[in-house]
């Protein structure tokens, strides 16, 4: 199921590459911090080893997914509630009337639907962990049933042909998505990780409670690739759930600063910025505007996390190069550059190409015509730098 697994930013692979750096520069029990965990997919091996994690994002549903994911609800209880739900849900008066927004994503009869399950959820569910999965299969349904075009990495309207063929049963696609749900969980329910577990939501720029110096002995994480302006959408998928989701009383108290979706969608708060002279690229003509403000956006959440390592703590990340305006910009460099000007040491590097990994729809076009300008998109490394 997508949202299981939002925003799906490191594969199995990378989580062994990283547990295997961990072993071997970390004691036993350490306390392990990932700033941008996204689902916590990179935590899941340091959490079967025995590590204390802690969590932290700004999308209330990759939070949402990650709290499932690690704290499961029966998956035999999940069945027989969903089963419960579509059918107080179809007995339900829908009394709600259709905004014009929501016009534009739903078709009136589906919205209704959704408004119908959301409120019966919240009446059925008296269990937290039961709670949080069925609003995670809630937010899979949201997206299979709306306008927006499937499997694309920003929020796009299906076309007005498509949107007349386009039919779409609430009630059935939550019942099929209640039963990938229930075998998600069983397979997660089979593991027994020996460390404790955390997870918030918030922007680690913003939370100085969670971005104390010298507080943990590893970060590991795979940094935001910029803010609003300049990032590519990865997290508009969930603008829609959330805007459903919010309709919930419970949802809101869980996730008290759920107001702005658009900026939880996209990067978070503002961040304070580093000088941009301790940006280790030549800043010439061509860095300005949006790449500028994401240089100062990126390198100002680097130094925070540099700064709340112990010394001799690790800071690994999972990097790539990026793209922007049909040019490579050497992130993978630059950001080794910063830390060793930080005061770090690199101790461990592997490069990965990733020949599975899927580019936005525009990328392919380009690529095709000046490859050289887009493979950077395709190649990860992993990097660890002990602090000094």
């Amino acid at each position: 199921m997508k949202f299981f697994d939002y925003p799906a930013m490191a594969s199995p692979e990378t989580s062994q590459m990283v547990q295997e750096i961990l072993s071997t520069y970390l004691p036993a029990e350490a306390t392990i911090l990932d700033p941008y965990c996204g689902t916590g997919r990179l935590l899941l091996l340091p959490w079967l080893h025995g590590h204390r994690i802690l969590g932290v994002d700004c999308s209330p549903l990759a939070i949402l997914a990650a709290r499932v994911g690690y704290h499961s609800a029966c998956e035999n209880t999940l069945f027989e509630v969903g089963k419960n739900a579509v059918l107080s849900a179809r007995k339900r008066r829908h009394v709600h009337k259709v905004s014009e927004e929501e016009a534009f994503w739903f078709q009136a009869d589906t919205f209704r639907e959704l408004t119908a399950l959301l409120a019966v959820i919240d009446d059925l569910c008296g269990s937290t962990r039961l709670r949080r999965a069925m609003w995670l299969v809630f937010a899979e349904v949201v997206r299979k049933v709306s306008f927006a075009r499937h499997e694309e990495y920003k929020l796009h309207r299906m076309s007005m042909s498509a949107r007349a063929e386009w039919t779409a049963n609430s009630y059935t696609v939550f019942d099929s998505c209640v039963r990938k749900m229930c075998t998600r969980l069983h397979a997660r329910n089979a593991l027994h990780g020996r460390g404790r577990f955390r997870f918030f939501c918030g922007d680690i720029a913003g939370s100085p409670a969670l971005a104390r110096r010298n507080e943990y002995d590893a970060i590991v994480t795979s940094p935001p690739y910029g803010d609003s302006r300049s990032t590519v959408g990865y997290g508009q998928v969930a603008k829609l759930p959330l805007m459903l989701l919010q309709r919930s009383a419970r949802f809101r108290r869980e996730f008290r600063d759920g107001n702005n979706i658009d900026s939880l969608c996209l990067g978070g708060g503002k961040c304070p910025a580093v000088e941009i002279a301790r940006v280790p690229w030549k800043v010439g003509k061509e860095v300005t505007g949006s790449m500028r403000k994401f240089c100062e956006d990126y390198f100002g959440r680097l130094d925070i996390v540099v700064n709340s390592v112990r010394k001799n703590g690790i800071i690994c990340l999972v990097l790539g190069d990026r793209i922007y305006q049909g040019r490579r910009f050497p992130l993978i460099s630059t950001t080794k550059q910063f830390l060793v000007d930080s005061g770090a040491k690199e101790v461990a590097s592997v490069e990965r190409f990733l020949s599975w990994k899927r580019l936005p729809r525009t990328m392919q076009h380009r690529a095709r015509n000046g490859p050289k300008f887009h493979s950077g998109m395709n190649y990860e490394t992993i990097v660890a730098f002990q602090k000094t």
